[in-house]
């Protein structure tokens, strides 16, 4: 997103009413990401800039082709620069220099690589090919400069492709122009149609599934309406786009397939009001609703508070734990204004004047805006490695519960694929030279209650097999699907295991535990996890996509539950058919903060939660457990519960004050050891 205080070519076609437009996409960006009832689609404030964008720009472009037949790409590109980069670089910066103080290591790794995807202008790409969902991703700090790398990557491209259909029509107001600006609102609005409804990572992320928007923005542009004294047309455009503007901000939603075809809502508005503003600025609409002096003012602020509003909503959601209006309201909304505010007088609008000299001429621009780039660059990997080498002090405390894991068993990590499983002789705990009497397998929940069974493993001198797999159930038939993912892998591995079971079964092998995050896989689409059954012969679908829109659209919290009965039937079937017993572990409490930085921020006594509440979250996988247990003599269930949990109250720590949980849902290497006596009597029946 790009946002200029003035007009990019000269002040007396300056256009108030652009400002206004520009105010109203930046505002409906914050309400919807502070979550403010009303701004269910204020997302397409994004679009509404990249439609300002392409209108902006392409005049600038056309305007100078046309009557030079040539372009000034060191001016054009010195522009941009002054626009963007220096406040972009003092956000990034001070947003690094916080997050070292709020964020855990890992966590500021996570934020060092997307500022370096920033510096190397991709992180549109970086966030797609990580399957973030723009509207499931509070804790990314960077997710918003993803619409400045689709803007910067246009930019690219855009004045170079205008300058050679110029050059080779040999004419200078010439009908191609046109002509190759419908064919590339045509040709990408095509193929953000299609990854719609197969991909929408892609179709969402993609510089060529938003192209169109910005070329709809060039369209208003090359179209050079004159103006005309009679308001009554430029009424009709400029308040038939705000009425879709405002349309699609109250009643668009994030569950809607998007972009796709409800994106052309506001691209349509954001159109209209700029041709109605060509048309006659002076229209209704324009002068009393966009130009108004107020909405004009946060216009010309809303680059600033596009950039400053993300990272410090992250932020105070990360320290907080969770979502809150009125927090949220404080920093996204009132502190980041005060702060673009700030920046716009001391950098943005001087920088724009060429006062500083780092800034002074196009040439010296150009050099700074290298330097920049490297400073982030910089930034970035101070942010991925500092952290981790010199954790500032006041996290020890909560590395050190983090810390207590199991350690790591080397090379018995799953390939991503799922295939081939690691040599099961590298995935051995307990008694690693006793007899291999039980599989444990799971996801990570089974990684963390693992020193439970490597302790009862070693007490009766007997091996464990670990085939963990995160983020996967261990279903063979059927396929998790979520997150804007089809997670074949885990079907791959899951169907490996079953294949592996009964030649372990014929060495030894007894019984499998069973340890998941099962309430997980049963919510269902989009905003979770949900399951659906596996291709022809137990093959699940071979992309990391929504191969089949139509059918993904379908899951949902009962459909997945029925799967995952079926499934755990017929697996139990299966272990009865070569003898193996089954134990299915539910899960601990799943707590509504992660507990070390809970206690640290708020005390012991504000971290527990309600067993009612506990109940409530197994209430729609322990029916189903319980039910499969019923039906096979090889099946038993083990419940942690009464462990962590009296009557009233699940607990965060211990009765010595110490951490139960390493985050809101996995415990630590400690908590799991001490419930072995509790947990003695599934391990001896598994293991006879």
């Amino acid at each position: 997103m790009s946002v200029f205080a003035e007009s990019e070519i000269n002040n007396n076609k300056y256009r108030p009413d652009i400002e206004g437009l520009r105010a109203i996409a930046v505002c409906s960006v914050v309400a919807f990401h502070i979550g403010i009832s009303g701004f269910s689609g204020g997302f397409i404030g994004v679009d509404i800039f990249f439609v300002i964008s392409g209108y902006l720009i392409s005049r600038i472009i056309f305007d100078e082709v046309a009557t030079k037949n040539s372009f000034d790409f060191k001016k054009f590109y010195s522009r941009r620069i002054r626009r963007i980069l220096p406040s972009l670089a003092i956000v990034i910066i001070v947003t690094g220099i916080v997050s070292y103080f709020v964020m855990l290591p890992p966590d500021q790794n996570q934020f060092g690589r997307e500022v370096r995807s920033v510096a190397t202008i991709n992180s549109n790409l970086y966030f797609m090919e990580r399957s973030f969902d723009y509207f499931d991703s509070d804790l990314r700090l960077m997710l918003h400069t993803w619409s400045l790398s689709v803007e910067e990557q246009f930019y690219l491209v855009w004045p170079l492709t205008v300058l050679g259909i110029f050059r080779f029509n040999k004419l200078t107001n010439c009908h191609l122009i046109v002509y190759s600006v419908i064919s590339l609102i045509f040709l990408s609005f095509s193929y953000c149609l299609w990854n719609s409804f197969h991909d929408e990572q892609r179709a969402f992320y993609l510089t060529q599934s938003r192209a169109w928007e910005f070329a709809v923005g060039a369209f208003v542009a090359v179209l050079n309406v004159r103006k005309i004294q009679n308001s009554l047309v430029a009424v009709i455009f400029s308040g038939s786009g705000i009425g879709l503007l405002f349309f699609s901000i109250a009643f668009l939603n994030e569950n809607m397939v998007f972009p796709g075809y409800i994106a052309l809502l506001p691209v349509v508005g954001t159109a209209l009001c700029l041709l109605g503003g060509s048309l006659n600025d002076n229209n209704f609409f324009s002068r009393k609703i966009l130009a108004v002096p107020i909405v004009v003012f946060i216009g010309k602020l809303s680059y600033g508070f596009y950039l400053w509003h993300w990272p410090i909503l992250a932020l105070g959601r990360y320290y907080g734990g969770n979502r809150s209006v009125v927090r949220d309201f404080l920093l996204g909304g009132i502190v980041s204004f005060i702060l673009a505010f700030i920046s716009f007088k001391y950098l943005e609008n001087p920088v724009r004047l060429r006062k500083y000299s780092y800034f002074a001429n196009d040439r010296i621009t150009l050099r700074s805006g290298g330097y920049l780039l490297l400073i982030l660059w910089i930034t970035g990997n101070i942010s991925m490695f500092l952290p981790e080498h010199i954790p500032w002090i006041g996290q020890k405390s909560i590395l050190k519960i983090k810390s207590d894991v199991m350690p790591h068993l080397a090379d018995c990590d799953v390939p991503q694929e799922g295939i081939p499983l690691p040599s099961w002789k590298r995935c051995l705990i307990g008694q690693t030279t006793g007899p291999v009497k039980i599989m444990a397998l799971g996801d990570s929940h089974t990684g963390h209650i693992a020193p439970l069974y490597d302790k009862l493993a070693k007490m009766y001198h007997v091996a464990v097999l670990m085939r963990e797999f995160d983020g996967c159930p261990p279903f063979a038939d059927v396929v998790p699907v979520g997150t804007n993912q089809v997670r074949f892998w885990c079907t791959n591995s899951a169907n490996a295991v079953q294949q592996e079971l009964p030649m372990l079964a014929k060495s030894g092998l007894s019984a499998v535990f069973m340890d998941i995050k099962w309430n997980l896989y049963a919510k269902g689409i989009p905003k979770s996890v949900g399951l659906i059954a596996a291709g022809n012969h137990d093959t699940p679908y071979a992309e990391n996509n929504f191969s089949d829109f139509g059918l993904m659209k379908d899951v949902n919290q009962q459909s997945s539950l029925q799967l995952m009965a079926k499934s755990l039937d017929r697996l139990s079937e299966f272990l009865q058919q070569h003898d193996l017993k089954l134990i299915f572990v539910l899960p601990e409490p799943e707590m509504p903060k992660s507990v070390p930085e809970c206690i640290a921020s708020y005390g012991l006594d504000k971290c527990n939660i309600s067993r009612q509440s506990v109940m409530e979250q197994g209430r729609v996988y322990r029916d189903i457990l319980q039910k499969t247990a019923h039906s096979h003599s090889n099946v038993r269930i083990w419940d942690p519960l009464n462990e962590f949990c009296n009557n009233v109250t699940c607990f965060a720590t211990d009765r010595n004050g110490f951490p139960r949980f390493a985050d809101n849902n996995h415990i630590t290497a400690t908590m799991a050891r001490s419930m072995s006596a509790d947990f003695n009597d599934i391990f001896l029946w598994s293991i006879k």
